[in-house]
C-alpha cells in the first residue's frame, strides 16, 4: 500500500520548469519538490563495478548519485509516473534501467519499462546485487508488508551483499 505518492506532482514541475531541477528548487517551495530535486549526501561507499538495486525510486533523488558510483543500476519501482521521473532525470546514463515490478508480487514478474513501447520480460543477474538501496521504501508499507519487502530485498542480494 503507497501512502502519500507526489509522483503526477513531481511530473508536473518536470514539464513546468522543462526538466531543469536547478530552477524548480529555487522558485518552489514545496516539500514534494525539495524531497524530490536537493542533492543527496555524496558520501556512498559503492564500488564502481558493483551491481545495484534501487527499490522505490520516488522521484529519482537519490538514482543519479547510485548511477554514477556503482556499476549496472537497475531502478525497480510498481509505477510508471516515477519510472518516467527518473528516465527524465537520469536517463542519459548508460548502467541505468528502469523496470517496473513490485519486490513483493514476483510472480507478475519484472518489466524493463520503455516509454511508448510497453514493457519487455526482463531477469535480473543470476548471481544477485551487491547492494540494495531503499530509502523511504519501508515507511511505505504495512509492517507485516516491510518485513516482506525485507526478506524478499534480502533475497536478491549476493551472499556478501548489503541491503
Amino acid at each position: 500500500m503507497i501512502k502519500n505518492d507526489a509522483s503526477y506532482e513531481i511530473l508536473d514541475l518536470m514539464a513546468r520548469y522543462e526538466n531543469d531541477t536547478e530552477a524548480a528548487l529555487k522558485a518552489e517551495t514545496s516539500p514534494e519538490c525539495l524531497y524530490a530535486f536537493s542533492y543527496p549526501s555524496e558520501h556512498t561507499d559503492i564500488q564502481r563495478d558493483s551491481p545495484l538495486l534501487l527499490l522505490r525510486s520516488h522521484p529519482g533523488t537519490y538514482t543519479g548519485l547510485l548511477a554514477r558510483r556503482a556499476g549496472e543500476t537497475v531502478v525497480l519501482d510498481p509505477r510508471d509516473e516515477n519510472l518516467e521521473v527518473n528516465r527524465l532525470r537520469h536517463g542519459t546514463y548508460g548502467n541505468l534501467r528502469f523496470v517496473r515490478g513490485d519486490i513483493l508480487k514476483p510472480e507478475a514478474g519484472y518489466k524493463e519499462y520503455k516509454p511508448g513501447n510497453g514493457t519487455a520480460p526482463l531477469e535480473f543477474p543470476g548471481e544477485g546485487f551487491d547492494l540494495i538501496f531503499m530509502a523511504g521504501t519501508l515507511e511505505q508499507y504495512k509492517k507485516e508488508e516491510a518485513e516482506a519487502v525485507l526478506k524478499a530485498a534480502a533475497g536478491l542480494l549476493k551472499p556478501e551483499g548489503t541491503l
